[in-house]
């Protein structure tokens, strides 16, 4: 079995490269810490060489129907709300992530997107 890591990054905020990147790296690291305190397939995605992929979701709207599709099927998953210093309103669901988890798992729920 593969794992992997998928990242949510909301296209309609038109967010610069360097904010999509601090947002991933918040996404990133709440999914590794959650993944090691509080399930078993860390280290079989870190054996799998910690598969990321970076994903576009369209609006808000389809954020949050991923992540909560996600929870029904007992799949980790998460939303990294800005603090509104930068680009974006206090409070705006920037990016989610779902996994890391088995391929087939995350597939079935982002499988069509498209990469960021």
């Amino acid at each position: 079995m593969t794992y992997k890591l998928a990242i949510l990054v909301r296209s309609d905020l038109k967010m610069s490269r360097g904010k999509v990147l601090a947002q991933a790296g918040h996404a990133i690291v709440e999914a590794t810490v959650k993944t090691y305190t509080k399930t078993t397939i860390f280290y079989k995605w870190q054996a799998d060489g910690e598969k990321i992929v970076i994903l576009k979701v369209p609006n808000e709207k389809t954020l949050d129907t991923i992540i909560e599709i996600a929870n029904r099927k007992n799949v980790q998953q998460g939303l990294v709300v800005d603090a509104g210093l930068t680009e974006v309103m206090p409070g705006t669901k920037t990016v989610g992530y779902v996994g890391p988890d088995y391929d087939n798992k995350i597939d079935k729920l982002v499988g069509q997107l498209k990469l960021y």
